[in-house]
């Protein structure tokens, strides 16, 4: 890629402009947009994302996939109702609590006595002893639900191969961006498939309510549309104007065909703002975060706690080389006289411990930790001074705490412009800037605006009011 190919937002535009010319959300297939199901999956092809490096190896999967199977069969076959199915990870969101490991979407609301049906996957190995350690365990492992929507998909097609083929050589032809139609057409199938189980499933615990955590689970929506119970999204990390999962409001199609949630869960008004012109900012309700509740309160008993002035950095699978080096600068040029001491957070499913060792040898100030050793990423937020990342939603969970945040000018940067423009995020044009920035006081951002408090109590009347569900 040219340097002009790394600006996310330019290529965003042109991916969207595409899509609008060629009117690609128009398309139905089973009941449901082609396009909507494939346009993630294409968005972040186009970006030029690295691929994922913590995935469960084949052998694990297979095991969870057979224990699943075996408690899908159960489940169905007692068919006892539960008043909330949710749909969620095993993932470096979950964090201790009385030295289990809580799910900060679901948990909370369990502990108030709502009885749930919780699916769960784990999204990489490392993060096992999070789903063996849970504060409340997952009924079964969701990636059941894919593993079957593959298989019944390769089986019995969707039938959409023309819009595949024609679809495919547009993004050739036009993006220079080479996907088989057989690859599209298996997106489509396994979603149209995963969605009559999903509805299978529903119909046996008929649930009052449906909560997903992530964005992107068109199947569990489309089966909440068939058995017409309410789907409710929460958010998950930065979702504004330039997510492939934001749905423009010019979009052709119903609310239902291209499967919008009743509900978006988002944690501030800052992010319902972000999806002004959008499908979802049609449903987006300021809802906040029970881990940021949770790592506020731990803040607020540490402030005044003296001792060097700690930095956390995040990294995404984004422009490794570029971003150890500008580190490397940083350090190179810190002051002699200032306490300080740096810990880097590693993402989860696009990092490498080793691409990261080179930063151990600048010294005892500098911490390497993988997305999967403790402390969670919450609780280095509560603990420092200032966030330092490229385009990473910690940038916006640090100002939810009270925690400056910095960004490097590197890869995709341009994505997160937008925030600098609104003082959420500081730039940080050179390395050595990071020093003065540190120590010059600041003000801190609006903490309610990026994530409203009072998490429980908000989530308890969102329930109530799309389900009559009354009992927190």
């Amino acid at each position: 890629m040219t340097e002009a190919d790394f600006d996310f937002a330019a290529r965003a535009a042109k991916f969207y402009a595409f899509e609008q010319q060629h009117d690609l959300f128009a398309v139905e297939v089973a009941g449901f947009s082609a396009w909507r199901v494939m346009r993630n999956f294409l968005f972040t092809a186009y970006q030029g994302y690295s691929p994922r490096v913590g995935n469960v190896p084949t052998g694990q999967r297979l095991v969870l996939a057979l224990r699943a199977l075996v408690a899908l069969f159960l489940v169905l076959l007692v068919g006892r109702r539960r008043q909330v199915l949710f749909k969620g990870a095993a993932s470096a969101l979950r964090f201790r609590i009385d030295g289990k490991w809580a799910d900060p979407g679901i948990d909370p609301l369990i502990e108030t006595g709502i009885s749930t049906l919780k699916l769960v996957e784990l999204n990489s190995a490392g993060f096992a002893p999070r789903a063996v350690g849970a504060l409340h365990r997952g009924a079964m492992e969701s990636s059941i639900f894919s593993l079957l929507g593959r298989i019944l998909g390769r089986l019995r097609p969707a039938d959409d191969k023309g819009f595949c083929t024609r679809t495919a050589k547009l993004l050739s032809d036009e993006l220079g961006l080479r996907v088989s139609p057989a690859a599209l057409n298996m997106r489509v199938s396994t979603v149209m498939w995963q969605a009559r189980l999903y509805a299978l499933l529903i119909r046996r615990i008929r649930p009052d309510a449906v909560i997903a955590s992530d964005t992107g689970d068109y199947a569990l929506r489309r089966a909440c549309q068939l058995q017409a119970v309410p789907f409710i999204e929460i958010q998950h990390g930065i979702f504004d104007h330039l997510h492939p999962d934001a749905v423009p409001d010019t979009a052709a199609g119903t609310p239902a065909s291209l499967l919008i949630p009743d509900l978006l869960a988002v944690k501030g008004s800052y992010w319902a703002g972000r999806l002004q012109g959008f499908r979802q900012g049609e449903v987006a309700v300021p809802v906040g975060s029970h881990a940021i509740d949770h790592w506020r309160s731990f803040r607020s008993s540490m402030d005044g706690a003296a001792g060097a002035r700690h930095i956390v950095v995040t990294s995404q699978g984004l422009a490794i080389a570029e971003m150890i080096a500008w580190l490397q600068q940083a350090v190179a040029e810190a002051p002699a006289t200032l306490g300080w001491r740096m810990t880097v957070k590693l993402h989860p499913m696009y990092d490498r411990r080793q691409d990261f060792d080179v930063l151990a040898t600048m010294g005892e100030r500098v911490r390497i930790l993988t997305g999967q050793e403790d402390p969670g990423i919450y609780e280095l937020l509560a603990t420092a001074d200032l966030h330092l990342s490229i385009t990473s939603a910690c940038h916006f969970d640090a100002a939810a705490m009270g925690v400056r945040s910095a960004m490097m000018p590197l890869q995709n940067h341009e994505s997160l412009m937008y925030a600098v423009d609104d003082g959420v995020i500081r730039l940080v044009e050179r390395p050595g800037d990071l020093w003065q920035l540190l120590t010059d006081g600041s003000a801190k951002p609006d903490e309610e605006e990026f994530c409203i408090s009072s998490y429980v109590e908000r989530m308890a009347a969102v329930l109530q009011q799309k389900s009559g569900l009354n009992h927190v």
